[in-house]
């Protein structure tokens, strides 16, 4: 049985008061390509981009979800005791066929060659991949990726699985507020242009700043779908 954690602090996959974050450690991609996979989902749900649904204050509450991996899931990058979580916690990249459950954010990848189109985020400015909450309702994030997509490029094409931070968080602090032992921020990819106002990043420059983003493991890979 998964569980939330009660309210606090803001904290997602990126969250800007993480102190120190940076960018994750020496993650080594494995070499083996998942199985692209298409989204097939009903009528999206919108969905904001900012925190995630309110849970009641104190204790964990139980919500119904399980946290069932794809049978051909690939663990691609993991690292123990990222400085964004709480303690003794760690973190994993995973790829596969199909979007593991829950999942707490969503986002999306446009790229240009080495570009990346980026969204400034609504808490603070800073330029990230547009990014949706995902509600409970909505296990695996297939109608909010869904929604984000014709919202940002106009089309209602299937964006493209790429992959998923996956947080697990044994013991989660107060300001912890996503799904617990485990929470994943799934990356999913169009080749749509996009319509709405935004910058182009380099992401393979040396000094890229979207490298200090948790999910930039994922798109670093050669094997993208």
């Amino acid at each position: 049985m998964v569980q939330r954690a009660g309210d606090g602090a803001f904290a997602d996959a990126d969250a800007d008061a993480d102190a120190a974050a940076g960018a994750p450690a020496d993650v080594h991609a494995s070499a083996d390509a998942a199985a692209a996979a298409r989204v097939d989902a009903d009528a999206p749900a919108n969905a904001d981009a900012g925190a995630p649904a309110n849970a009641a204050a104190g204790a964990p509450v139980e919500i119904d979800r399980s946290p069932a991996d794809a049978p051909d899931e690939r663990i691609v990058g993991e690292q123990g005791a990222p400085a964004w979580l709480p303690a003794g916690s760690r973190v994993q990249w995973v790829t596969g066929a199909m979007p593991p459950s829950p999942m707490g954010l969503v986002r999306l990848l446009i790229r240009d060659g080495d570009r990346v189109f980026c969204v400034p985020r609504e808490r603070n400015g800073k330029l990230d991949l547009p990014t949706r909450e995902v509600g409970e309702a909505d296990p695996t994030g297939l109608n909010a990726i869904l929604a984000l997509s014709l919202d940002i490029t106009g089309s209602d094409e299937p964006p493209r699985w790429v992959g998923a931070v996956r947080n697990i968080v044994p013991d989660p602090s107060g300001d912890y507020r996503w799904p617990v032992p485990i929470a994943h921020f799934g990356v999913w990819q169009v080749d749509n242009a996009p319509r709405v106002d935004g910058q182009w990043l380099d992401a393979g420059a040396e000094t890229s700043s979207l490298k200090e983003r948790h999910w930039f493991p994922l798109i670093a890979r050669d094997d993208l779908p």
